[in-house]
């Protein structure tokens, strides 16, 4: 069922400059998940590396967005588990963006690798 909500809708014109230009669709979630930091060579889990817990807010099929409470680097690389609930999730990401908000926690864009 969620694989069938995430399929692309039918093909459109392309969206003007600046409107939504996310290769998917994207569905909303509030669901609690973890990232493990990647070695930048191997794309292993590094050795001894703390988890950082995160929220996911909205997954489709090439990403997903979160919420934490740190900054991210474009380009860094992790592995993401989400466990609990309808939706299982353990893959590799990585950040695309990531904007601070005004309580202070950040917007993580993500995509699958």
């Amino acid at each position: 069922m969620i694989v069938e909500l995430l399929k692309d809708p039918p093909a459109q014109s392309p969206p003007p400059g600046g409107a939504e230009r996310r290769r998917s669709r994207r569905l909303p979630v509030t669901l609690p998940g973890s990232l493990m930091p990647l070695d930048p060579v191997t794309h292993l889990t590094v050795p001894g590396a703390a988890a950082t817990d995160v929220q996911v807010r909205n997954v489709s099929l090439h990403g997903a967005g979160l919420r934490c409470a740190t900054a991210m680097a474009d380009d860094d690389a992790y592995h993401l588990d989400i466990g609990p609930g309808p939706l299982k999730i353990h893959a590799r990401i990585r950040v695309r963006s990531s904007r601070q908000r005004r309580d202070g926690l950040w917007d993580v864009g993500v995509e699958f690798f």
